[in-house]
């Protein structure tokens, strides 16, 4: 089929620009229509997750602030707290030291020529100074020599002065060590 096309050379360009013009105006129709409909999509989403929010937020209000939840609350404070009273025991039980056991040890240790005046303890440095009297020289050789070979005395920490063996008889001495922790109560 043949077309002529008899219009003047300046129509044809008007003609041509109208139809762009067109064009155009069609495409921008089109992309306002989108950009309407993609506006109503997002209000519509967002309408929902708000009022899925505020239904959330409505419902956990609510949950905390019924009696049962408020009791539970209460309860959970409590066991909190409880939980920390067991720890600071707990950790308090496992710094203890039996005292008995340590000095049924150390009582035993000195000799028929000697007793003890006092026995003092440091639970921090585990340090243990003792006092007393003996008879002789060899009562209080002994009582050092039998301290170092002590299996709850720390190898080495028995500090035995001078002054302990200076006399030959009616002598008060001291000593101090460090003791270990676990000691055996089985003789």
């Amino acid at each position: 089929m043949l077309t002529l096309n008899l219009l003047p050379d300046q129509y044809k360009n008007e003609y041509a620009l109208e139809q762009k013009r067109r064009l155009v105006a069609h495409i921008s129709i089109i992309m306002c229509l989108i950009a309407i409909l993609f506006n109503v999509l997002l209000g519509s989403v967002y309408a929902f997750v708000f009022t899925y929010e505020q239904s959330l937020r409505q419902s956990i209000e609510t949950q905390t602030t019924t009696d049962t939840v408020k009791r539970l609350s209460a309860i959970e404070k409590n066991v909190r707290e409880l939980n920390t009273s067991i720890g600071a025991l707990a950790t308090a039980d496992a710094e203890i030291i039996p005292l008995a056991p340590v000095l049924e040890r150390i009582a035993a240790l000195v000799g028929q020529d000697a007793y003890l005046k006092s026995i003092s303890m440091d639970a921090n440095t585990k340090t243990v100074s003792i006092a007393g009297f003996a008879k002789t020289r060899a009562a209080v050789l002994a009582l050092a020599e039998a301290l170092q070979k002590s299996d709850f005395v720390a190898e080495g920490s028995v500090k035995n002065p001078i002054k302990n063996i200076l006399k030959e008889e009616n002598i008060d001495f001291t000593f101090t060590f460090t003791f270990t922790h676990e000691t055996k109560t089985s003789q």
